[in-house]
């Protein structure tokens, strides 16, 4: 058997007919050449490594694959935790606290800028600022 007729692209003819022989033994060779060719790989859904480029999997393989890497990051993140020392634990809720202290001095700076923003609305039609009570 040929190199060609190993390959899986391969167009197979087991005919007593010359025609067809000669015909998928030219369409061998020319897909064998254009797989020499970088450019024309994409056109036969492969990437240059030959990986499938194309998404080819079912819509179930898809969610069982994306359902695996979530349950594998759950188990990672879970052993992380279980192993942490008191440095570990004691850095992250420092950490923690310091990034809600940075949400709410956000959110008051953007406070702060509306006021501002405000007053300089009223302002153009001479109006003040007052605080109603």
């Amino acid at each position: 058997m040929s190199r060609r007729a190993a390959s899986a692209k391969t167009f197979l003819v087991e005919s007593n007919n010359a025609c067809l022989v000669t015909v998928a033994n030219a369409i061998n060779d020319l897909f064998s050449e254009f797989l020499l060719v970088p450019s024309f790989k994409c056109l036969f859904s492969c990437n240059v490594s030959g990986k499938a480029v194309l998404n080819q999997k079912s819509e179930l393989q898809r969610a069982l694959q994306k359902q695996r890497e979530v349950q594998s990051r759950k188990e990672v993140e879970k052993e992380r935790l279980s192993t942490r020392s008191a440095l570990e634990i004691t850095l992250e809720k420092r950490a923690q606290r310091l990034e809600e202290v940075f949400i709410q001095f956000r959110f008051l700076k953007m406070a702060l800028f509306f006021l501002y923003e405000r007053m300089k609305f009223l302002s153009w039609f001479g109006l003040s600022f007052e605080r109603t009570k």
